[in-house]
């Protein structure tokens, strides 16, 4: 009686096929694991506010408006830090201002007209405020009716020392007068009516005042 063949042997390329696929789904299985390793990291940083190491790596962007540490360092005041290296005053810390001892005058009074300057540093300077950077201007509407420029001779520089926020006040009388450019004589009045005053000290120039002429 013939006994029934035994299991065969599997063959070498068997056993390769076999080995092949152990190993791909050894790493399959290797992946997963490390992938649910770097999530379950991602989500702790999440849950105690924190961020992957590759958002931290982003720059941060400003927005538009913001003021950043040093824009907000180098904010600029509009008022010179002190006096020139000579002492004098910067011209942009002196502010003038033209006015009137009245604000309306009587058929023989002459008016005082008068310009303010005050220094707006924190330390004093030196301004020259001589009749050499000084001007009174009268007019009246688009009529020029007065210069304390028009017959100046011989005009001389005054130099004073300002203390800062001290406001200092140079007056000339008026003598009721009409001029023009070269001193040329005018008959002519100025008659009853409003007339604005502006005064100058050297480049800088003030607002108008108006004042009355009874």
């Amino acid at each position: 009686m013939t006994s029934a063949p035994g299991p065969q042997r599997p063959s070498a390329a068997v056993y390769r096929r076999r080995r092949i696929v152990v190993g791909v789904a050894a790493l399959v299985i290797l992946g997963l694991i490390v992938w649910g390793a770097v999530a379950g990291i991602g989500a702790l940083a999440s849950a105690i506010g924190g961020k992957p190491a590759a958002s931290q790596s982003q720059s941060t962007q400003v927005p538009q408006g913001s003021a950043t540490p040093s824009d907000e360092a180098s904010s600029p005041s509009g008022t010179p830090a002190g006096a020139n290296p000579d002492g004098s005053c910067p011209a942009a810390a002196v502010q003038i201002k033209a006015s009137t001892d009245k604000a309306s005058y009587t058929a023989k009074e002459k008016p005082v007209l008068q310009l303010e300057l005050v220094n707006t540093l924190k330390v004093a300077c030196k301004a020259n405020v001589g009749p050499s950077v000084q001007e009174f201007i009268v007019t009246s509407g688009t009529d020029r009716i007065f210069s304390t420029k028009d017959c100046q001779k011989d005009a001389q520089d005054y130099e004073i020392q300002l203390e800062p926020g001290k406001t200092e006040q140079a007056n000339f009388t008026w003598q009721r007068n009409r001029t023009q450019p070269g001193c040329t004589p005018v008959a002519a009045e100025p008659r009853p009516g409003t007339y604005t005053l502006q005064v100058k000290l050297g480049k800088t120039t003030s607002e108008k005042v108006q004042f009355r002429l009874n």
